[in-house]
């Protein structure tokens, strides 16, 4: 059983590890949104997918390991035992510790990605008005056509008319 504990703390210890990497990237994100580099901002995004798939195993290698320990120990619910509820019957003040480190972490890292994003869309509406300005200018006009497809003319300036 001992051997099933060191291996859930292990577990915890590279979630810990993986948070920190996806806090890390999104910290360079903010900064790629900030300097608008798209070229950054795809090879982070890389970065970040690689991350969570790892994280992704790690969960159902975890849920595996909590399965096992439950059937050892006897534990039945009516759901799905998770890694809190079995820490807090069977790990020690570490392993409680672990798991309180974890949820600090994941929570900072929910309100990165959550200012990440709203800073994005705020980039976004900036390119979006930008653009808005540059079809005016350029005296680019939009139609839609029967299927709702945009389709764009060009207009003719007063003096165009005249001549």
């Amino acid at each position: 059983m001992e051997k099933l504990i060191a291996q859930v703390r292990g577990s915890v210890t590279e979630e810990l590890r993986l948070i920190d990497q996806l806090t890390e990237l999104a910290q360079e994100t903010r900064q790629a949104i900030l300097d608008r580099s798209l070229e950054q901002l795809k090879q982070l995004s890389s970065r970040h997918q690689n991350a969570i798939v790892r994280l992704e195993i790690l969960r159902k290698a975890q849920k595996r390991l909590v399965r096992s320990i439950s059937e050892r120990l006897g534990i039945r619910a009516e759901g799905e035992v998770g890694l809190p509820e079995l820490l807090e019957k069977t790990g020690s003040s570490s392993e409680l510790e672990l798991l309180g480190n974890l949820r600090v972490r994941i929570v900072a890292l929910k309100k990165l990605n959550t200012e990440n994003f709203v800073l994005l869309e705020k980039q976004l509406a900036g390119v979006k008005a930008f653009r808005q300005v540059i079809d005016l200018v350029a005296g680019v006009d939009r139609i839609y056509n029967s299927a709702g497809a945009v389709r764009r003319i060009k207009t003719r300036s007063v003096i165009e008319e005249e001549r």
